[in-house]
């Protein structure tokens, strides 16, 4: 993971306000300079990776099944170009640039991403093939009797067929794995990651494992986070044993995996001024499993908010975004993605 941090935070600032259109409050002036006091980065010579979650629109979207238009494609080089100007290294279109069976690659939304990227400056682009989604997302495994595949030889000639048409792409990065898997998909999770390294050892696997919230009602930890054995956290209050379960979890998919990063998602800074309760409790727990695995910690953080003043979460100021990165930064992190 090259190129340059100097992520210098007015940089972070200036994607908010494309992506956003502008922050919480209205009451910070300096829009593309520090806070009086900050301390200055921008000599900084730390590097890492830094990309968001959004990529250029097709100006298309829908609401109560009711679709709109924009009346323009926005998937230009002009627009890629801004994602670079604000320091951005990588180029991620997720749907905006789906590749699934019956498509010709040379005809895709998929190659104009890679070219138009290329031509834009951003030499790493991540792929979103739904194939190899929809693999990583099974429960309990896709090798073996009876399952889709009965070996990894088999699973790695379906691997390299998917990937083939533009893993040769100058432009082509990495896969996305399925966002946000629950616990019983961490061996198919792992299966197809390892099956993509035997394939492409230099891809990068973007992948996004849940993160613990205070708003996950019990049949969402269920689902997410393996159950306690008898005795396991017996004398932990009911806080503690769900943290415990998140930590089990956690160290499924790493086993599985064999993963050299751990990255999930979260968007602390809820209605008002309150801060999910389980925030700085997860940043903990990854950090300290990512120093016990001897591996990197990656974070895709909050940059945007509803604006009705009620929703969750709520919009952000330019001291919040101050707060959250240098959060990040204190934890460890080495590569920050964007929720944009």
């Amino acid at each position: 993971m090259k190129k340059i941090l100097t992520i210098v935070l007015a940089s972070i600032i200036s994607l908010v306000s494309l992506s956003v259109g502008g922050c919480a409050g209205g009451n910070n002036s300096k829009r593309n300079s520090a806070p009086e006091g900050a301390p200055d980065y921008s000599a900084s010579g730390l590097k890492f990776d830094f990309y968001g979650y959004s990529a250029a629109s097709t100006g298309e979207w829908s609401i109560d099944n009711v679709k709109y238009s924009a009346g323009q494609d926005f998937r230009t080089v002009e627009r890629i170009r801004e994602y670079k100007d604000v320091g951005m290294t990588i180029y991620f279109p997720q749907h905006t640039a789906l590749f699934d069976a019956g498509m010709d690659f040379e005809t895709s939304d998929t190659k104009k991403a890679l070219d138009m990227a290329l031509e834009a400056g951003i030499d790493k682009v991540i792929i979103n093939d739904r194939r190899i989604q929809v693999l990583s997302k099974v429960n309990d495994g896709i090798i073996g009797d009876g399952k889709k595949f009965s070996s990894e030889i088999e699973l790695d000639e379906v691997i390299s067929g998917y990937m083939s048409p533009y893993r040769s792409h100058p432009a082509f990065y990495g896969i996305m794995l399925g966002d946000e898997p629950f616990y019983r998909m961490h061996e198919a999770y792992g299966q197809v990651y390892r099956s993509i390294k035997r394939v492409a050892p230099d891809c990068f696997i973007q992948y996004n494992l849940n993160p613990i919230t205070a708003g996950m009602d019990a049949t969402k930890i269920d689902d997410r986070f393996p159950a306690l054995k008898d005795g396991e956290g017996e004398g932990l209050s009911n806080n503690e044993k769900i943290a415990l379960r998140y930590e089990k979890y956690l160290r499924l998919f790493l086993d599985s995996t064999g993963a050299n990063y751990i990255q999930y998602d979260q968007y602390p800074l809820r209605s008002e001024d309150s801060i999910d309760g389980y925030y700085l409790y997860g940043l903990q727990t990854v950090a300290e499993l990512a120093k016990e695995y001897g591996i990197d910690f990656y974070f895709v953080s909050q940059t945007y908010g509803q604006t009705d003043g009620v929703s969750n979460p709520r919009m952000l100021s330019e001291e919040d975004l101050y707060w959250l990165n240098n959060m990040l930064i204190g934890f460890g992190v080495k590569t920050v993605a964007y929720f944009t």
